[in-house]
């Protein structure tokens, strides 16, 4: 039965294994890490260009301010630092600034 499982790709010695299993968990977690670090930037461009939208929507200059200083208080108060007043604006800047598809 043994003779089923694959054992060429797994060190037989401790510090092998363990070096092998460092490897693993280091690669996993720079893999999430770059998961995560794409999707808060897709989410943040997202937020910025549906508050750029609804501004220029309005084409309101006083708006546009009075919408972000709003936003960006309930966005806080519900998710935390980083939807400030200047990371939101920051992220409206950010979805102006890149070329038009």
């Amino acid at each position: 039965m043994t003779e089923l499982i694959p054992t060429d790709d797994i060190p037989d010695d401790e510090a092998g294994l363990l070096d092998d299993l460092v490897q693993i968990v280091e690669e996993g977690r720079r893999t999430a890490a770059m998961r995560v670090n794409a999707t808060l930037t897709m989410t943040y461009w997202l937020v910025g260009r549906a508050i750029l939208v609804n501004t220029l929507r309005n084409s309101r200059a006083e708006y546009g301010q009075q919408i972000v200083a709003t936003l960006s208080h309930q966005l806080k108060a519900r998710f935390g630092r980083g939807f400030d007043r200047t990371n939101v604006v920051r992220m409206g800047r950010a979805r102006a600034s890149l070329p038009r598809p």
